[in-house]
């Protein structure tokens, strides 16, 4: 028998901690000393190593199980109890604060309660999880939600192809990933920073080159199995040093150019390398804090921009009473943000630190009290069984 990957990739679940904490201080604000260089200015790139994580595990959790039609309905229910409950919690609170300042007669940034990216229109949107497939052409309520969406849509194609490709997965997902690539370019846009608009391509080629890296790795595992394990493991060294250093230097040079759209290639590589989890990279990795940062992505993903908004409404009005400079308009194709800038790029650096432990403690919580007790009780609710009894895969983030 072939022996088989393991069934917990620790070092996979580091990787998600750290990228959702790039991602996090990425958006947090481009004045401080950690974004003078280009690799945090360009870490919105991260996104992309959630799509190819996310269709690396749910291949291996599910690529075997789905085997007939009455397989869909039991996978998606799981894949929602997944997303939902978190997302729903996340948007609800932009809600109230949309219906406050309603009740308050608040205009900031000339937006009425409401209205432009937070309208009745994108709300239901965001609420049937259909904001990122072509409705609308901006980002809405929660920003990093879009990825939320064309990732529980790309599910569903997956969970159609297993069934429908059969023996042909392979050249079908090979087709679906090359198409999602080809088609990017030739909706001519510049760079792979795509959401709203043509995210779900962006989404597509991640999770199907994650699928097709999981289905290689299999006969990759069984060649592996008779090696040294002293020699495995100061050539698998080697090697993760080298994906790294040169997943880095992708991130660094990409930047928003055509380049940029060879990330889930790039990201492919490493999954297929770090999966192994056999050199020392892999084993701090999977040390327990990073291990439990990953279990802590997810919500670190949905909650950070919430954060964001309230520091950086918090500095606006700071700034209206005191008539001290926090705040500075920051442009970003094409879209103008108000971003929170202090008077020097020390100030910032602790300031971003600061926020990131924030979020860190609000994702804890969440993860407690929400998004944890919500996966309970959709799977209990629609499965009729608790989640503990149910295969319970790593949880992922896509996610700018």
């Amino acid at each position: 028998m072939a022996p088989r990957l393991q069934g917990r990739f620790e070092a996979l679940d580091g990787w998600r901690g750290v990228c959702a904490l790039l991602v996090a201080a990425y958006h947090f604000n481009p004045a401080a000393h950690s974004m003078i260089g280009p690799l945090l200015r360009n870490a919105y790139i991260f996104v992309d190593f959630f799509f190819v994580l996310s269709g690396f595990v749910i291949c291996h959790t599910y690529g075997d199980k789905l085997r007939s039609v009455a397989d869909l309905t039991p996978f998606m229910i799981r894949r929602f109890a997944r997303l939902y409950p978190l997302h729903l919690a996340i948007l609800l609170i932009y809600v109230a604060i949309e219906c406050a300042r309603w009740a308050g007669g608040a205009v900031d940034s000339g937006r009425a309660p409401f209205a432009g990216s937070r309208s009745v229109a994108t709300l239901l949107g965001n609420l049937t999880l259909t904001q990122s497939v072509g409705f609308f052409n901006d980002l809405s309520w929660n920003g990093p939600a879009w990825s939320i969406s064309v990732e529980f849509w790309t599910y569903v194609a997956f969970a159609l192809l297993v069934l429908a490709a059969g023996r042909f997965r392979v050249p079908v997902f090979a087709a679906v990933a090359v198409g999602a690539l080809v088609a990017l370019f030739a909706t001519g846009v510049s760079t792979l920073n795509v959401t709203a608009d043509f995210g779900l391509l962006r989404c597509l080629a991640g999770f199907f080159l994650g699928a097709l890296v999981r289905i290689f790795l299999i006969g990759r595992a069984a060649v592996d199995h008779g090696a040294s394990s002293a020699a495995s493991s100061r050539q698998a060294t080697l090697i993760e040093a080298a994906t790294l250093v040169g997943a880095l230097a992708f991130v660094t040079f990409a930047g928003d150019g055509r380049w940029s759209i060879a990330a889930p290639i790039v990201f492919a590589g490493v999954v297929a390398v770090f999966a192994h989890g056999r050199g020392l990279m892999s084993r701090g990795l999977a040390s327990p804090p990073l291990v439990m940062l990953g279990a802590l992505s997810y919500a670190v993903y949905m909650i950070h921009a919430l954060g964001v908004y309230a520091l950086t409404t918090l500095a606006k009005l700071v700034e209206q009473r005191t008539g001290a400079p926090l705040t500075e308009r920051f442009v970003e194709h094409g879209n103008e943000y108000v971003i929170m800038s202090l008077p020097n790029a020390w100030a910032m650096d602790l300031a971003t630190l600061m926020f990131l432990a924030g979020t860190l403690v609000a994702a804890m919580l969440l993860r407690r009290f929400v998004e944890l007790p919500g996966q309970t009780f959709v799977l209990f609710a629609l499965l009729g069984r608790p989640a503990a009894r149910a295969p319970v895969d790593a949880p992922l983030v896509s996610r700018t």
